[in-house]
């Protein structure tokens, strides 16, 4: 019987809509979308900057073009003629990484709430993990194993108590954050790295990062900046644009008195573009959840499983939704024809990980 490894990208998806799972999962037929795919570009463009900084202690700011290379060499070594129609885009974003990390090394480096970044040991970055998948009884199973990749395992010094670490940028910080109760991948991360460090995790502490860009007050006609509270920025953005335009002026007293009461509001009011916050999950959690992963997992690897899909709003978006309305019009030649000449295999997932 052969073996199958088990990502949670793939429950998700699988979750989400069997067809767009069936043609994405490593499962099945493990296609991605030609060129460069924004959102996974953006997301791991930061990750893996971050883990450079948390690893190494470098300025994550000047891994931006190294990593923009990694992820785009692929493409501009097979598919150059796409890539010409993308490197503007591609620029962009980069630029726009650039300027989410530099806004992130502003406010990590004064964050003094719970799990700032001096009360961490951080354990490792980007583990790469295969562990085997357990049974709704605890046993192992035979022919089922889970794969993946933690953003990272940290120690609190606090409690000298292990966490997972998990990065997550999204266009809304208070949306996200409705997300994290249901989180199924704090579950099965939990899980997996309790099997693999042999040690209980307290938590998952996440860093959710908004992808945008504080705004800079106007200058006014008086010399000084704006204080319209309206202004979507923080505390250190502000701070910094008050330094650089006042320069030798910007004393403590001086900014006290000129700007006191507005740093006060925007200390007052959370930061609309970072929150780092620990979701806890009990035991009896996490054998509900291995029991739930369990059962999809071996829905997933039946080769008779139908396939069909969801109409959702997300199909708007979905990267398989010329190749979907295709099937729903029963041109399936026509769908066949479109998988061929704009997708191609996805190796993501092919990299060596660790096993236990």
């Amino acid at each position: 019987m052969p073996t199958h490894n088990v990502h949670i990208s793939d429950v998700l998806a699988f979750k989400s809509c069997r067809r767009k799972w069936d043609f994405s999962s490593s499962l099945r037929r493990n296609l991605t979308p030609l060129g460069v795919y924004v959102p996974f570009f953006v997301g791991r463009v930061i990750h893996g900057a971050l883990d450079r900084m948390y690893r190494y202690g470098v300025n994550p700011v000047d891994e931006v073009a190294s990593l923009v290379e990694e992820e785009t060499r692929h493409i501009q070594q097979d598919h150059p003629q796409i890539y010409a129609t993308q490197i503007q885009k591609v620029n962009e974003q980069a630029v726009l990484c650039a300027a989410y990390l530099q806004h992130y090394v502003e406010w990590s480096q004064v964050f003094n709430g719970p799990f700032n970044d001096r009360d961490l040991d951080f354990i490792n970055v980007e583990q790469q993990f295969n562990v085997p998948l357990r049974t709704d009884r605890g046993f192992i199973a035979k022919s089922l194993r889970k794969a993946g990749k933690f953003d990272g395992v940290v120690r609190y010094k606090k409690d000298d108590k292990l966490y997972l670490w998990e990065i997550k940028t999204t266009r809304s910080i208070n949306e996200r954050l409705k997300m994290l109760d249901l989180e199924e991948q704090a579950d099965s991360y939990a899980i997996d790295a309790q099997q693999m460090l042999g040690e209980p995790i307290a938590g998952i502490i996440y860093m959710l990062i908004r992808k945008a860009i504080p705004e800079t007050p106007e200058i006014l006609k008086n010399g000084c900046l704006s204080q319209n509270k309206r202004i979507d920025t923080t505390f250190e953005h502000y701070l910094a644009c008050i330094r650089a335009h006042h320069k030798h002026e910007a004393t403590r007293d001086f900014i006290s008195a000129k700007y006191g009461d507005f740093l006060q509001h925007l200390l007052d009011n959370a930061n609309p573009f970072f929150m780092r916050i620990c979701i806890r999950r009990t035991q009896e959690q996490l054998i509900a959840a291995r029991n739930e992963l369990y059962a999809v997992a071996r829905e997933m690897t039946n080769p008779r499983i139908p396939i069909y899909h969801h109409g959702q709003p997300s199909c708007n978006w979905c990267v398989f939704r010329e190749p979907c309305v295709a099937i729903q019009q029963g041109k399936h030649d026509e769908a066949e024809r479109l998988l061929r000449e704009n997708y191609t295999q996805n190796t993501y997932h092919l990299t060596g990980v660790d096993e236990l």
